[in-house]
Protein backbone atom coordinates (compact mmCIF):
# COMPACT_ATOMS: atom_id res chain seq x y z
CA UNK A 1 0.00 0.00 0.00
CA UNK A 2 1.12 3.55 -0.65
CA UNK A 3 0.68 6.11 2.10
CA UNK A 4 0.33 9.85 1.88
CA UNK A 5 0.97 11.65 5.14
CA UNK A 6 -1.80 14.25 4.91
CA UNK A 7 -0.73 17.83 5.68
CA UNK A 8 2.95 16.81 6.15
CA UNK A 9 5.04 19.25 4.12
CA UNK A 10 8.36 17.42 4.69
CA UNK A 11 7.56 14.98 1.86
CA UNK A 12 6.37 16.86 -1.23
CA UNK A 13 5.47 13.79 -3.33
CA UNK A 14 1.85 12.76 -3.75
CA UNK A 15 2.63 9.35 -2.20
CA UNK A 16 5.21 9.44 0.58
CA UNK A 17 5.79 5.87 1.70
CA UNK A 18 5.20 2.21 0.82
CA UNK A 19 4.08 -0.33 3.44
CA UNK A 20 2.96 -3.95 3.42
CA UNK A 21 -0.10 -5.28 5.24
CA UNK A 22 1.05 -8.01 7.64
CA UNK A 23 -2.16 -8.81 9.52
CA UNK A 24 -5.82 -7.83 9.17
CA UNK A 25 -7.00 -7.71 12.78
CA UNK A 26 -10.56 -6.66 12.04
CA UNK A 27 -12.56 -4.16 14.04
CA UNK A 28 -11.69 -4.10 17.75
CA UNK A 29 -9.42 -7.14 17.40
CA UNK A 30 -12.16 -9.28 15.87
CA UNK A 31 -11.88 -11.59 12.87
CA UNK A 32 -10.30 -10.27 9.64
CA UNK A 33 -12.74 -7.95 7.87
CA UNK A 34 -10.92 -7.14 4.60
CA UNK A 35 -10.82 -3.41 5.44
CA UNK A 36 -7.87 -1.25 6.43
CA UNK A 37 -8.23 -0.18 10.03
CA UNK A 38 -6.17 1.37 12.81
CA UNK A 39 -5.69 -2.07 14.43
CA UNK A 40 -4.12 -3.69 11.34
CA UNK A 41 -0.40 -4.51 11.44
CA UNK A 42 1.86 -3.09 8.71
CA UNK A 43 5.59 -3.45 7.94
CA UNK A 44 8.07 -1.03 6.40
CA UNK A 45 11.75 -0.18 6.30
CA UNK A 46 11.27 3.37 7.52
CA UNK A 47 14.88 3.95 8.53
CA UNK A 48 18.32 2.33 8.69
CA UNK A 49 17.38 0.00 11.55
CA UNK A 50 15.62 -2.40 9.16
CA UNK A 51 12.16 -3.90 8.90
CA UNK A 52 9.66 -2.70 11.48
CA UNK A 53 6.08 -3.63 12.22
CA UNK A 54 3.53 -1.27 13.72
CA UNK A 55 -0.17 -0.57 13.79
CA UNK A 56 -1.62 1.31 10.83
CA UNK A 57 -3.24 3.71 13.31
CA UNK A 58 0.19 4.78 14.55
CA UNK A 59 1.00 6.33 11.16
CA UNK A 60 -0.90 9.55 11.87
CA UNK A 61 -3.33 11.16 9.46
CA UNK A 62 -2.90 9.31 6.17
CA UNK A 63 -4.61 8.39 2.95
CA UNK A 64 -3.99 4.95 1.49
CA UNK A 65 -3.79 3.56 -2.04
CA UNK A 66 -3.82 -0.19 -2.57
CA UNK A 67 -1.18 -1.33 -5.04
CA UNK A 68 -1.77 -4.59 -6.89
CA UNK A 69 0.26 -6.18 -9.66
CA UNK A 70 -1.50 -6.32 -13.03
CA UNK A 71 -3.41 -9.53 -13.60
CA UNK A 72 -2.01 -12.02 -16.07
CA UNK A 73 -4.12 -13.55 -18.76
CA UNK A 74 -4.25 -17.32 -18.61
CA UNK A 75 -2.92 -19.21 -21.58
CA UNK A 76 -4.97 -22.04 -22.98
Amino acid sequence: MALDYVDFKGMPKSWDHIMVLVEDRGLNGGPPDGLFGAEDVVADTGDRSGLKTSLLGEQGRIRVAVLRPPSRKRRR
